[in-house]
């Protein structure tokens, strides 16, 4: 999962280490532990085209595949990851599982 450093209009966030604090003990808790990584500079194009400049904090889990095919986990890693695009004004947050990655 990426946890972004600038808002859908370029704007950077405040609060992103708390973000990236509260999903590395969600993966804690749902999976049993994490890593978090910062990243250098990446970019992304936004649905109306413009480049939007970003340093991630990714964080990453190894899982045994029986707990990332639990429904209820991805349940609660799924609206954290909802609530955090709302609330952090986001287009999209990646999440890698494997080779499957999807913007939500």
């Amino acid at each position: 999962m990426a946890i972004p450093s600038h808002d859908k209009n370029n704007k950077p966030l405040a609060n992103q280490e708390l973000w990236a604090d509260s999903g590395i003990e969600l993966f804690a808790e749902l999976y049993g532990g994490a890593t978090t990584f910062h990243t250098w500079k990446g970019i992304y194009r936004s649905e109306t085209g413009d480049n939007l400049w970003d340093t991630r904090i990714l964080i990453e889990s190894f899982v045994d595949r029986e707990l990332v095919e639990d429904d209820q986990r991805l349940g609660f890693l799924l609206d954290f990851i909802k609530r955090m695009k709302r609330q952090m004004r986001q287009e999209s947050i990646l999440l890698v599982i494997n080779e499957w990655r999807r913007f939500i």
